[in-house]
């Protein structure tokens, strides 16, 4: 399926060059061509964000030079982050310390001519996780104002003295990030500074377009420029749209049950949807776990080689003993091996996984889609919808060009990814 290129627009305020894209498939050696990268460019200091500890560690064994922030000798991470970058050191970290860094942070990188590297898309926009009634008392406490941005009210902190722990949370999303007010919800918005202070930036991923960062970099006030390429041969190459027909013969789409759920889909196109979900009686949540049971029971006995998804507070009421299993994770605890997080990223732990089950209909949340446009901004639902299910079935065998089988209910999931198969066009609405 090919997605239109949409060309970002022009602004002053914008990085030395523009962000490079590297937009390839999972599987293909991204990764491998930046570990290269930043190895023959060893007196560039780099930092590298991805989202997982194990992917951490891929980087970290790979990069002879490189350092991983710790609490050994401070206090917080963040701290040891920001003695790491005053020594000009090559740094991996995880997503989330990224997100936390502040204004000495970014000084400190402007300083140092910093190379960032972002591995996988990050979550540029969220909704903050603290109750309007904190907020609210803040504001009367005067610790927080509110003040008009360029499109929103957002929130300024104002007791640099306050060592609490009540509002410590409050306190470090106000000042890492920007928090702005749209339709009586709070929602943190990453400053554009933490990419803007970087000499280069480069973000790994596939389907880049469709992505919640994409969206962030065209938003008003922000506009950053990008340029695409993709990687083929341990090789920086122009940018080739990769065909879903490519991976036609290796993916079939099993039928199993999707009778038994055409009434359900029949209801709405929301149907398997976060909301469809919230509001699904027991007998509808039976019916789903009784079809997805029935598509594995299709196989054998042994299990290791299912993986499903569904949201994760429906998991309990889906799953059953005869698809999925219980195994001794690396802490000692045991834990569901079969059920693979709907958002997950950047990992090779389920490469041998070759039976699936897609039990979701994916939209972006709705409040953070109108946060979005406010902005000016557009979202296709249907390419991000696409781009979230590939990147959850290239967690399974298929990165290593093995068959799989693959239960998808949903018949809008279903046909978006036939299409993309099949390679028809998809393009994404005026921007």
């Amino acid at each position: 399926m090919q997605i239109k290129r949409l060309t970002p627009p022009k602004n002053n305020n914008k990085l030395q060059g523009p962000v490079t894209v590297i937009d390839s498939p999972m599987g293909v050696g991204k990764t491998t061509y930046m570990i290269n990268h930043v190895r023959l460019n060893k007196e560039q200091p780099h930092l590298i964000a991805t989202p997982y500890d194990k992917e951490m560690s891929r980087w970290d064994d790979s990069i002879e030079h490189l350092e991983r922030p710790s609490t050994e000798y401070k206090e917080t991470l963040l701290e040891d982050l920001k003695e790491l970058l005053a020594n000009k050191k090559s740094i991996i970290t995880s997503h989330k310390l990224f997100t936390m860094m502040d204004k000495d942070c970014f000084d400190l990188i402007r300083q140092a001519k910093y190379t960032l590297i972002i591995d996988e898309t990050l979550e540029c926009i969220s909704t903050l996780n603290h109750h309007s009634h904190d907020i609210d008392a803040l504001i009367e406490l005067n610790k927080i104002t509110l003040t008009q941005g360029i499109v929103f009210e957002h929130l300024e902190w104002h007791d640099m003295k306050y060592k609490g722990n009540m509002a410590k949370s409050i306190k470090t999303s106000i000042l890492s990030q920007e928090v702005v007010v749209s339709s009586g919800s709070y929602f943190n918005v990453m400053k554009p500074q933490r990419i803007k202070s970087f000499t280069n930036v480069y973000v790994l991923t596939y389907m880049f377009e469709t992505s919640k960062m994409e969206s962030y970099f065209r938003l008003k006030g922000i506009d950053i420029p990008y340029e695409k390429f993709s990687v083929s041969g341990n090789k920086l190459v122009n940018y080739r749209d990769p065909m879903g027909t490519s991976y036609k013969e290796l993916i079939n789409i099993h039928n199993t049950g999707t009778t038994n759920l055409k009434r359900l889909n029949k209801l709405s196109k929301y149907t398997l949807s976060y909301s469809f979900y919230n509001k699904a009686s027991a007998s509808s949540l039976k019916r789903i776990s009784t079809t997805t049971r029935a598509y594995f029971d299709d196989f054998d006995t042994d299990r290791t080689l299912n993986m499903y998804t569904v949201f994760k507070e429906w998991e309990p009421k889906i799953s059953t003993h005869r698809f999925k299993k219980m195994e001794k994770g690396s802490n000692g605890k045991k834990h569901n091996s079969c059920f693979v997080s709907l958002n997950a990223r950047a990992t090779n732990n389920y490469q041998h996984k070759t039976r699936l089950a897609y039990l979701v209909n994916r939209f972006m949340n709705p409040v953070t889609s109108n946060l979005i446009t406010k902005y000016g901004s557009s979202i296709d639902n249907d390419g991000y919808a696409l781009s979230e299910l590939i990147q959850w079935i290239f967690r399974s065998a298929i990165r290593n060009n093995q068959p799989i089988s693959l239960f998808i209910p949903s018949k809008r999931m279903r046909n978006l990814l036939i299409k993309w198969l099949d390679g028809e066009s998809l393009e994404t609405p005026q921007k």
